[in-house]
């Protein structure tokens, strides 16, 4: 459970700097210590591992319009959707992180309200 819950915080901390890379059919965000994720954008779900391989996890991408949308499903944890949308003209990238369900299997209700983390646009020098 220790593993899950340090899976968790990573992903409800923000990173310091963001690099997305758009591709026809995946996604790749490398955050500030350069850890990088890629997304397939197809809605079919891959079989993954984190925190040393110690989380089992089922994670799927998909657009919806304009917004890149990924959901998390934690083997014996809670749900996590993730959407990323730009505003601002392009801009500004707003993340925003739910928890559904629990420890344990998925319990019932929702969790706590979504957590946003908001990423100004650098341009390079």
């Amino acid at each position: 459970m220790q593993a899950t819950a340090n899976y968790l915080s990573s992903l409800m901390e923000p990173t310091k700097r963001l690099t997305i890379v758009v591709r026809q059919m995946s996604v790749a965000l490398t955050d500030a210590d350069g850890r990088t994720v890629t997304l397939q954008t197809n809605n079919k779900s891959i079989d993954e591992r984190a925190e040393n391989g110690l989380v089992k996890l089922k994670r799927k991408a998909k657009w919806d319009g304009a917004v890149l949308v990924s959901e998390i499903d934690i083997d014996n944890g809670p749900k996590v959707e993730r959407r990323y949308e730009l505003f601002q003209e392009g801009e500004q990238l707003r993340v925003s992180t739910t928890l559904a369900g629990g420890f344990g299997g998925r319990g019932g209700g929702r969790g706590a309200p979504p957590v946003l983390h908001v990423y100004d646009r650098q341009r390079p020098q």
